[in-house]
């Protein structure tokens, strides 16, 4: 197994954890501002945003491998990855303003993601973008 595929398995095993453990809570200083599946988490390049700074461009996010083609250069990117068969994403399911939907898709996408990365030959992922 590729230490890329290593890495980003594991990343995704720490996002279905802190899930798993109630999420990410509310964000400090926005008690009214809800969490922000995949932009809250440490896996995004611009968590760490500092106030007056640009944010990062999502080209380097672990996840963009994972988002439509059509949707790379979106803002926030990581809002338009498939979560299921529905093609249901962090951006349709936030707008149904359904919280609990959203978490268990999300953490539904994490597993099945985590275990075809585990299955998937080492040939397969040998190049930069992969079908996942």
């Amino acid at each position: 197994m590729t230490s890329r595929r290593i890495e980003l398995i594991a990343m995704l095993e720490q996002e279905l954890d802190v899930l798993e453990r109630g999420g990410y809570g509310t964000p400090a200083g926005s008690p009214r501002q809800p969490s922000r599946v995949f932009e809250d988490s440490l896996a995004c390049i611009n968590h760490w945003l500092v106030p007056g700074r640009s944010p990062e461009t999502c080209n380097g996010c672990v996840l963009l491998d994972f988002v439509p083609p059509e949707q790379r250069s979106a803002e926030h990117a990581c809002r338009f990855i498939p979560l299921n068969a529905k093609g249901e994403t962090v951006a349709s399911l936030t707008a149904a303003d359904d919280p609990a939907r959203l978490e268990a898709a999300v953490k539904g996408w994490l597993r099945s993601t985590i275990e075809k990365l585990r299955r998937m030959p080492d040939e397969a992922a040998a190049g930069d973008e992969v079908s996942y």
